[in-house]
């Protein structure tokens, strides 16, 4: 048995010896495939511009500060003019790029503001419709637009149904197809995306008066010498001297690979918001005030009744936030309880719909609606925040859903009143108001068994 012990050892011996003094070579290959990479297309949208307007001698000529070379748009200005006269034309060719990959592409535009600008005597005769947002010149502005070759004339080999009509109704319209899976306005196919790296050209014609096509045989054409278009002001009225309209345009592409369904119908537009003017300490507050019974706040000098009101407050004993048109009113507000521990901070938001309803919505508390339909037309919102000498009352982080970013956006009172008043945008329109109270006591005492801490909304 020893003997078999230790041959088999000595066998392992001399394996271990040959392993470790020699060399053993097997058939291989190696393949390495190096630096492999994923890199991302490019959507980045361009526009140019080429536009044209009639001077003050009546002469269609090159208008430089409506025209601009391929970019992005940043302050760039389809039109800006003053001073029209009917008859009065202008055109522009815009030039559209959506870089390296095939893309549809959609336009949309919307009417900011239709100034009345006052009323001189002719427009009076004819005009009875004189508010400050009354104006009727976007239903006296026509346009066309057709697809280009890039030489702001209309010709006669061109498309000059891609639309026609006036402003507003270009508005009304919005968005519009340039190319989508439903169908392309350069190509006339349906599902044919823009090219990536190809230039596309949309001509636009604006008349002051009745629009009418003249396209020119293709050719060498000058817009100076015509752009195939017509416009005779004889029939324009009074009824649109010393008028505005102010508006925005707004282009979008989006790839077209693995997105084969897209529509412009479906895109919704994300317009800039405009600036709303905060003014600190004076405001106003009707809150308390009977609407119903002809009593109004004073508004520095002057006397406004409120549309409707919101408030947040201590009621001697109870805490309680409201919503309503008439606080002295039975039936003329909506309320609920509501509890505050010193010091604590809640979230807020007022909101206001157009089908007529108000809500004030506190965290961790019943939110209060309450039908709303204004009468008037709203305008600004007043935030009268009140404390007694025992309490500090706080509002900040506020902010606007249809404006930009409020310059003011809070306020701090103890033992007094201060007001925030929000003015410059549009409120006829869904809106929500957000912010942060905080109701903090002075000293040892609660502060809160006294005479009405607040935060008062008033819609005007």
């Amino acid at each position: 048995m020893n003997k078999k012990i230790l041959i088999s050892l000595s066998v392992i011996a001399a394996v271990a010896a040959i392993a470790v003094g020699g060399t053993i070579a097997y058939f291989s290959d190696t393949e390495t495939s190096t630096g492999n990479t994923f890199t991302a297309g490019a959507i980045d949208l361009k526009i140019d511009n080429e536009s044209y307007v009639t001077n003050d001698a009546g002469v269609l000529v090159r208008s430089g500060n409506t025209s601009w070379g391929l970019s992005d748009l940043t302050n760039q200005l389809f039109f800006n003019f003053a001073d029209l006269k009917p008859g009065d034309i202008g055109e522009d060719t815009i030039s559209i790029h959506v870089d390296s990959n095939d893309a549809w592409a959609c336009m949309a535009a919307r009417i900011t503001g239709t100034p009345e600008n006052g009323v001189n005597d002719p427009e009076s005769d004819v005009d009875t419709t004189v508010g400050a947002n009354d104006g009727e010149l976007q239903n006296e502005l026509n346009f066309v637009f057709w697809v280009d070759e890039g030489d702001n004339v209309l010709e006669t080999d061109e498309d000059a149904n891609v639309w026609t009509g006036t402003v507003q109704e270009f508005v009304n319209s919005s968005p519009r197809i340039l190319a989508d899976s439903t169908y392309n306005i350069f190509t006339g196919n349906q599902a044919d995306p823009l090219d990536g790296g190809a230039d596309y050209h949309l001509a636009k014609a604006w008349c002051f008066g009745a629009l009418t096509l003249a396209p020119v045989a293709e050719g060498a054409n000058n817009p100076l010498q015509g752009t195939g278009i017509n416009c005779n002001g004889a029939n324009v009225t009074n009824i649109s001297q010393t008028d505005g309209v102010v508006g925005d345009i707004q282009f979008y592409a989006v790839q077209s690979r693995n997105n084969p369904g897209f529509t412009c119908a479906g895109w919704t537009p994300t317009w800039p918001l405009p600036a709303a003017t905060v003014t600190e300490g004076t405001g106003w507050s009707a809150v308390d005030l009977d609407q119903t019974n002809g009593q109004s706040a004073n508004l520095g000098g002057g006397q406004q009744q409120f549309e409707w009101f919101a408030k947040a407050r201590n009621n001697n004993v109870n805490w309680e936030i409201a919503v309503g048109t008439d606080d002295a009113a039975v039936g003329g507000y909506s309320s609920a309880e509501a509890i505050w521990a010193a010091g604590v901070t809640k979230t807020f938001s007022l909101s206001y719909n157009v089908a007529g309803n108000a809500t004030l919505a506190i965290a961790g508390e019943t939110p209060v609606s309450f039908p709303v339909d204004s009468v008037g037309t709203l305008a600004r919102i007043g935030v009268n925040v009140k404390a007694p000498t025992s309490v500090v009352t706080t509002v900040d982080n506020l902010a606007l859903s249809v404006a930009a970013p409020l310059s003011d956006d809070d306020v701090t009172v103890t033992g007094g009143t201060n007001n925030l008043l929000i003015t410059g945008v549009n409120l006829n329109q869904s809106w929500t108001l957000t912010g942060d109270f905080t109701f903090s006591a002075v000293g040892s005492g609660t502060g809160f068994s006294q005479e009405n801490p607040a935060v008062q909304f008033s819609v005007d």
